[in-house]
This record gives C-alpha cells, structure tokens and sequence, in this order.
C-alpha cells in the first residue's frame, strides 16, 4: 500500500511537471500625460492646465486544490500649470509617463504540486517639466507634478505562501517669478522585484 502510494505521488510530480499544474497570471498598465503652456506676447497673458489620470488593475484565481493567487496595482498621476505676465514670454512644457516602458508589469506561476511558483513584478516612471521665462517684464510661471504607484501580490498553496509589494510616491514643483530664467525637473523611479519558491 505505501509503494502504491509513493509511485503514485511520483508519477503526479513528473506529470505536472511536463504540463504546469496551477495559476498564471499576468497583468501590465501604463498611462501617460503631457501639457504645454506657451505665451509668446500680448498684454495681461494668462494660461492654466492641469490633468489626472488613475488605473487600477486586479486578478485573482483560485482552483480546486486550494492554491490561490492575486495582484493588484494602481497608479495616478497629476500635473497642473500656470502661467500669467504682461508681455508674455512665458512657457511650460510637462510630461509623465513610464519613460518608454509600461508604468508597471506583474506575473505569478503559481504551482499546485512539485514545481517552482514565481513571483515578479516592476514598477517604474519618468517626469520632467521646464518652464522658461524670457521677458523681463512682470510674469510670472509654475508647474506641479505628482504620482503615487502601488503594487502587490500573494499567492498560497498547500506547499508555500509568498507576497510582495511596493509603494512609489513623488512630487515635484517648480516657478519663475520676475527676471528672465529657465528651471527644468525631472524625477523617476525604477523598482524591480522576483521571488521564486521550490518544492
């Protein structure tokens, strides 16, 4: 009875390991937003923008065996400008986005019986604004940007438990008042996160 057992136990590992037994899923966001203010001339010019932008992806599965697997992630963004002079000469050029590559990206293989699961995960983005003053007369120009991205996973199953998750959260200002000048920022983050469970 107990090498039947054992055989069998055998034979289920092997198979599952030809053709993956479990979960998989894999989920990716980006969004992006821009805006530009740009007063060449004209008397008591005055211009204003502002924008948001919000994602929120979930998944999750669960099957017959108990194992169980979810993820999550979210972004918003926001960015606003204004500019205001007498005579003009005044620009704001703003950009957020995951500077070339999605926002985010997450994946889980998640093993019912003898194999590996995984967890991975990467959460990244770019933003930059400049804003330029060329007139001396009064004016004056200022932009705002903001972002708060968060990510998470777990997943469990009779062999393991294992999560993750990350949190990114900036902001970033920036004005030109009186005499001619030019401000630029920038601000980014890259994060990158795996796990890997063996049985």
């Amino acid at each position: 009875m107990v090498k039947a057992i054992a055989v069998s136990i055998v034979l289920v590992c092997l198979l599952s390991a030809g053709a993956f037994a479990g979960i998989l899923q894999r989920q990716t966001m980006d969004i992006g937003l821009g805006d530009s203010i740009i007063l060449e001339a004209g008397p008591n010019a005055r211009a204003t923008t502002g924008q948001t932008g919000l994602i929120v992806n979930l998944q999750g599965a669960d099957n017959a065996y108990g194992t169980v697997a979810l993820q999550g992630q979210g972004v918003l963004l926001g960015q606003a400008g204004r500019a205001s002079g007498v005579c003009g000469g005044l620009s704001l050029v703003q950009t957020i986005d995951g500077g070339g590559l999605p926002i985010g990206t997450q994946a889980q293989r998640i093993s019912d019986c003898c194999g590996p699961s995984r967890e991975s995960q990467t959460l990244g983005f770019a933003a930059g604004q400049t804003l330029a003053k060329t007139s001396p007369a009064p004016g004056r120009v200022s932009g705002t940007q903001g972002i708060a991205a968060a990510q998470g996973q777990y997943a469990t199953s009779s062999f393991m438990t294992m999560g993750e998750g990350a949190l990114v959260l900036g902001t970033q200002s920036a004005s030109i008042t009186g005499g001619v000048g030019l401000v630029g920022t920038t601000m980014y983050a890259d994060v990158s996160q795996s796990q890997l469970v063996t049985n």
